[in-house]
């Protein structure tokens, strides 16, 4: 499946696998819970009660998930101990921070802590979902201190190092 754009070029599209959500409103849990299941209908969604929580089912994850929280002031820290962990599970995860802090100082904190994107309130789900596509579609980091990544296939075998 692709996704047309405005240049001509075409973008592979990213099965969802698990949308994990802490933090949030429960009114905006729901509206988001359903854009994701508009886009995504196998997705797996999985509303944590805390932090902790969030991190354990990251770690149960196989394919591209997204991970949603909502900004409090230590998020940076967690963001930090996350981005650090020593399984390749976390460099699938793309992370959503959302936030009522218009100063920029949180929104580059956050990203500069390993978050893909920091989005101010109000947010419309639409627009998340669209977010969360783009930010899939980009493909999983590469971990500070990790090992490039080696490609093997039938007839080619391509190493990164």
């Amino acid at each position: 499946m692709t996704n047309g754009s405005t240049n001509g070029k075409s973008r592979k599209a990213v099965d969802l696998k698990t949308a994990i959500m802490v933090g949030l409103e429960p009114k905006l849990r729901e509206d988001i819970l359903v854009s994701i299941k508009v886009f995504w209908p196998n997705a797996n969604v999985i509303t944590a009660s805390s932090w902790e929580e969030a991190v354990g089912e990251v770690g149960k994850t196989e394919g591209p998930t997204v991970l949603l929280v909502e900004y409090w002031d230590m998020l940076p820290e967690k963001l930090g101990q996350l981005r650090a962990l020593p399984t390749p599970k976390v460099s699938d995860v793309s992370i959503i921070v959302s936030g009522h802090r218009e100063d920029f100082i949180v929104s580059v904190g956050v990203m500069e802590a390993g978050a893909d994107l920091y989005l101010l309130h109000p947010i419309n789900p639409a627009e998340l979902v669209a977010r969360m596509r783009a930010v899939l579609r980009r493909g999983p980091i590469l971990l500070k201190g990790s090992s490039p990544p080696t490609i093997v296939t039938k007839n080619l075998f391509v190493d990164f190092e």
